[in-house]
This record gives C-alpha cells, structure tokens and sequence, in this order.
C-alpha cells in the first residue's frame, strides 16, 4: 500500500506589481494545482496585504519569516522583476530548495537580462536540473552543498557588519544582495547606510531603522 505524501509548505516568489492578467492566470493555476495536490501555499501577490497599514519592512519581515519556515521554494521568473531577485537571496541564504516554474522562459531571455542571468549562473554551477516528468519537468535549484559561485558571492556581500547600497532599487543584482542582507539580519545585526541613487520606500524604512547601530530584525 503506497504511503500518503504529507503536504509542503511552499513560499512562491512572483512578481507582485504590474502583473500582466495572463502571467496571473499562469501564477495562479500554479497555485492552485498544488494546492489542489494538498500543499500550502504562500504567495505574497495574493496573500499579503501589499497596501495595508503594514509598513514595507514589515510585509518584507512577514514575507521572509514565511519564507524561512517552508519546505520548497517556487519561483515564476518574469524579467527585471526586483521582487524576484530580492527573495530569492533569501532562498539562497536559507538554504531551500528552489523550483523554477517557467524555466522556458530563463531558457529564451536575453543574455543580458539580469534576472535570468542570475538563475543561468546557477544552472551553469550545476545547481539546477531536471526533476522527474511527475513534476511536469520544472527545475530544481538545491543550495545545501556545495554552494555555486554566486551563492558564496552573495554570502561573502552581506557578512560586513555595515552594508552600503549604491545605485538604486531597479538594479536586480542589487536587489539580489539586499535580500540576501535581509535574511542575515533575522540572526545577524547590521546596520544599512546609503550611497547616492534612487531607493525604494523598504530601503530607506530599513535605513532608518538602523540609523542608530546594528540591528536585528
């Protein structure tokens, strides 16, 4: 007699603004085709309050401590989407495994594109591969050995106690190092100092948060 699969907690990471209605459909019937297969899933576009009373930091915080406490991680890549690279740094950091929804997509995208650069320079480390045709041929990113070169360039960026942001919050790359100091600072204090450029609302909420020292959050 086959033994029940128990449910996982999954954290799906997808671009949250300016989302296209047929890049939604998709999401969604992602979402719930696991859902229906008896996981839970938690994603941000549809779960979180993006515009409640919550500060920034907060829904990042919320977002993050969720993401920590789940079992897989799935990704729906979308270009030059900030969002995508922020968490997944934190997916990196926290070691989980990463599925990668739409990997066609990383396939076709400009060489230039950073998003897809950045899970390309996974797959080139040999981090990702193919999962079995039960798994509808999706990509599974493993990061608990031996870590690819952009993870231990990321975990090499964010172990300074004080982290300086230049350029502003459009840069993906940017924004991948950003979410991987996110994380560390759930155990690790830092302090976030600026740099000339533009920066969205969570960064400047988090620089001031820690204009006085190093903090945890």
């Amino acid at each position: 007699m086959a033994m029940e699969q128990s449910a996982q907690k999954i954290f799906f990471i997808t671009p949250i603004e300016n989302v296209l209605e047929d890049t939604r459909d998709a999401m969604n019937s992602f979402a719930l085709e696991r859902e229906l297969a008896g996981d839970v899933v938690n994603w941000p576009l549809r779960d979180t309050n993006q515009r409640g009373i919550a500060t920034n930091l907060c829904v990042a915080r919320d977002n993050r401590e969720v993401l920590a406490q789940s079992d897989l991680v799935y990704i729906y890549y979308a270009p030059f989407r900030t969002e995508i690279t922020f968490y997944l740094a934190m997916a990196i950091v926290f070691k989980k495994d990463l599925y990668v929804v739409n990997p066609e997509d990383v396939a076709s995208a400009p060489k230039t594109e950073p998003v897809a650069y950045l899970i390309r320079e996974l797959i080139s480390a040999e981090k990702i591969r193919n999962v079995p045709p039960s798994d509808d041929l999706r990509h599974w990113l493993t990061l608990n050995n031996k870590p690819s070169p952009i993870a231990r360039m990321l975990m090499q960026s964010t172990m300074a106690p004080v982290f300086w942001l230049g350029l502003d919050d459009q840069d993906p790359e940017q924004m991948f190092h950003f979410g991987g100091l996110f994380a560390h600072m759930r155990e690790d204090p830092k302090q976030v100092k600026l740099l000339k450029g533009h920066f969205a609302e969570l960064i400047l909420e988090l620089v001031a948060f820690t204009q006085d020292g190093r903090r945890t959050i």
